[in-house]
């Protein structure tokens, strides 16, 4: 119990409250505001209804990890590879899995939720657990006391759900070593490339075909609508250069920073702290007076600390490893044990001393220390400059960002918020959308580019936050229409259009002859000689191999194994190109026999695989019996209604 008091205290605690508490509250607070009938449900799952503002939260959540994995996404991409549905249907997925749940009669106390909670700082006063406290933390998020607490055990129950499945599915040590049959594979190939490129070559196209192509193609060579803007862009990184920075503040910036790096300091000091204790159930004077005796036993060599922590300690958790606590920050102790425990040297006793939970008898075994120096004031002047003037331009950016969306409301166009702003009225090149000018690429422009108001209005746009740190407002000066590319622009483009379309149709024919006479048993060198192919080899080839080119990579490991070992193919590549291939050896990875690590660590990810499969199957069974009904259209209208507010 002490260590999970110790684990709640520290950064373990925060994450529990982080990871448990709070994603259940988001995603129940939606249900208390728009429960009782205020709203409209867009779906119901085994009778429990489903609101709109919970499929919003699932799907900011779903995009902000997609925008992690792939910064800069365009938004349009981003709602387009994250759909409405999918959030959607997570949440159903998830309500028939709460459900289910709820059948196998999964259960956690709520004392005992009550009783996890009572460490965390959130829910303390003065250092103690406070029912106050929890109740109006409680109430911060719509819910009552008893309200709070079933909805964490709910989720810790779900979480039971998911430990089960993830704790109870494994692997064999055969799947491991067939996997690595597999994955560490080598295979010796010869083989021919013939290029769609340098086939093309071979074709001469007269002008004649050329117009032919490009009157019947025309709509493919069309030069796109172009659009020429007068704009006014406010950047962070513009406003902070034109900032200057004193020596004072420099100087009083370097203090907060030798502070702090000193606050820090102390913080990452770690000390092996050991105790004998003694529970609060003792009388207080015979408690410290029995401690007193074992101090002066142990510092005359009578006893150990460790068979006296052994003898004598009523923390049957620690006794037994001569009261060692481990090795812990100031942080992780109570404050009364703290302070005594780092202000004491390497091999130090303590003198007995009582805390809320019983009397101790202190040993620094260890002591630590992770201290670094701080650079000089002049090592960091160029740093903290950047970072003062960062300061300053945020502060300054946000006042000039809220004038400028005032301004540009305002004026008819440009000129003047761009006068009282302080910055220099710019106008673009003609640009499209499908190859926009720098800073102009964001989604958000081109939808303002398709506002009527913008476009044909010739109103200012919206402010728009085109990239962390950068607004811009725009005005439409020109809207160049789409107009016929002529065919002298682009003969050559037709020319080697036609070249290629007549060289791809070639080798798939090739391709066609070629397995044909793979399968009626000619040889790599024979099928070869049909098309007058060198050949070329490689061995020791793995599947992650870098030196052949990727594609030919992946035909190689696609053929399969045959009892008579021919293993040879044609086949045209992605990019048009023709590969023959013939595998001439196979060699099966193996593990190592000093690799008991490594096969553990593919023994535990093969375990999760089949754990997450078996979820899904469960997840898709579920989904199977259960009984969902979703309210299309009112899907449909909330999507109209935001797109509306949006215009």
């Amino acid at each position: 119990m002490q260590g999970f008091r110790k684990f709640l205290r520290g950064t373990g605690g925060k994450v529990l409250l982080a990871v448990i508490i709070i994603p259940f509250i988001i995603t129940a607070f939606y249900g208390y505001f728009t429960g009782g009938g205020s709203a409209k449900e867009i779906a119901k799952v085994e009778g429990t209804p489903i609101y709109w503002e919970q499929v919003k939260e699932e799907l900011s959540r779903l995009r902000d990890n997609v925008s992690e994995q792939i910064p800069g996404i365009d938004e349009r991409a981003l709602e387009s590879f994250v759909p409405v549905e999918m959030g959607l249907e997570q949440i159903i997925n998830n309500t028939l899995i709460t459900e289910h749940i709820k059948k196998m009669g999964l259960n956690v106390s709520e004392e005992g939720v009550a009783a996890s909670l009572v460490e965390f700082e959130e829910f303390q006063e003065n250092g103690r657990f406070s029912a106050a406290a929890l109740e109006r933390f409680a109430r911060s998020v719509g819910f009552t006391t008893q309200g709070f607490l079933s909805a964490i055990a709910q989720d810790q129950i779900k979480n039971q759900w998911n430990t089960g499945l993830f704790a109870t599915d494994f692997a064999l040590p055969s799947e491991v070593k067939n996997l690595v049959k597999l994955a560490e594979q080598e295979r010796d190939a010869e083989f021919a490339v013939i290029s769609l490129d340098e086939q093309a070559e071979n074709y001469a196209i007269s002008d004649e075909q050329v117009a032919e192509y490009y009157e019947k193609n025309s709509d493919r060579y069309i030069k796109p609508e172009h659009f020429v803007l007068d704009y006014v862009e406010l950047r962070l990184e513009n406003l902070a250069a034109d900032i200057n920075v004193s020596e004072q503040e420099l100087k009083d910036a370097y203090q907060n920073r030798a502070q702090q790096f000193e606050e820090n300091n102390a913080g990452s000091e770690r000390r092996g702290i050991a105790h004998i204790y003694l529970d609060e159930g003792h009388d207080t004077e015979e408690a410290l007076a029995e401690l007193s005796r074992i101090k002066a036993s142990i510092e005359a060599g009578e006893i150990t600390f460790t068979d006296a922590a052994s003898e004598f300690s009523t923390d049957s958790g620690t006794a037994q490893s001569g009261g060692s606590l481990g090795l812990l920050a100031k942080s992780d102790l109570p404050e009364q044990l703290a302070d005594v425990a780092f202000a004491l040297a390497e091999g130090e006793l303590s003198d007995p001393l009582q805390s809320e939970e019983g009397f101790h008898l202190l040993l620094v075994e260890k002591i630590q220390s992770q201290r670094n120096s701080l650079p000089s004031f002049d090592e960091l002047k160029e740093e903290l400059t950047a970072e003062l003037r960062e300061i300053k331009a945020e502060g300054l950016m946000f006042d000039k960002v809220a004038l400028l969306e005032e301004l540009a409301f305002e004026h008819a166009d440009l000129k003047v918020p761009a006068e009282e702003i302080g910055v220099a009225l710019k106008t673009t090149a003609p640009f499209s959308l499908d190859n926009p000018e720098e800073g102009f690429a964001s989604a958000r422009v081109a939808d303002e580019l398709d506002n009527s108001s913008v476009r044909e209005g010739r109103h200012n746009s919206r402010l728009l936050e085109v990239e962390e740190g950068a607004y811009l407002v725009f005005h439409v000066q020109e809207i160049q229409p789409a107009t016929p590319i002529a065919l002298a622009q682009v003969a050559d483009e037709v020319r080697l259009q036609l070249a290629r379309n007549a060289a791809e149709e070639k080798l798939l024919s090739n391709a066609k002859d070629l397995t044909a006479a793979i399968e009626e048993g000619e040889s790599f060198s024979e099928v070869l000689a049909i098309v007058d192919a060198k050949a070329d080899k490689a061995a020791n080839l793995k599947r992650y191999d870098e030196e052949l080119r990727e594609d030919l990579v992946e035909l190689v490991f696609a053929l399969q194994r045959t009892k008579e070992g021919n293993m040879l193919a044609a086949e045209q590549l992605p990019n048009g190109d023709l590969a023959i291939v013939h595998v001439t050896s196979v060699r099966d990875g193996e593990l190592e026999e000093d690799a008991d690590e490594l096969s553990a660590a593919f023994l535990a990810q093969l375990g999760q695989a089949e754990a997450q499969h078996m979820q899904q199957l469960l997840t898709a069974s579920l989904r199977e019996r259960g009984k969902v009904k979703i309210y299309q259209d009112r899907i449909e209208q909330h999507m109209a209604d935001e797109q509306q507010l949006y215009d």
